[in-house]
């Protein structure tokens, strides 16, 4: 590095430090504001619809254990009268 450049890094750093430390930002130029929140929304709605389809299946799985019960309820229900004279 030449001492010119030295130098001038020299001085951005101590501005840096005046001013109170560097801004940063996490962001990509080629990414804008409205990408970003259309982004956040899409990741949403994927994360809202498989929690929906989660309690659907769980639902459909009670009701289903739910009839089987009743079925075999009927069964031996059904099987109990026929047995008596």
């Amino acid at each position: 590095m030449s001492e010119e450049r030295l130098t001038k890094l020299e001085e951005a750093m101590g501005k840096l430090l005046e001013s109170g430390g560097a801004n940063i930002q996490l962001q990509d130029p080629r990414v804008s504001q409205v990408q970003t929140w259309l982004i956040g929304c899409v990741g949403a709605g994927i994360i809202i619809a498989l929690g929906w389809l989660a309690n659907s299946v769980d639902s459909l799985n009670r009701n289903f254990a739910a009839l089987s019960q009743w079925k075999e309820y009927v069964d031996h229900r059904l099987d109990s009268l026929e047995k008596k004279p």
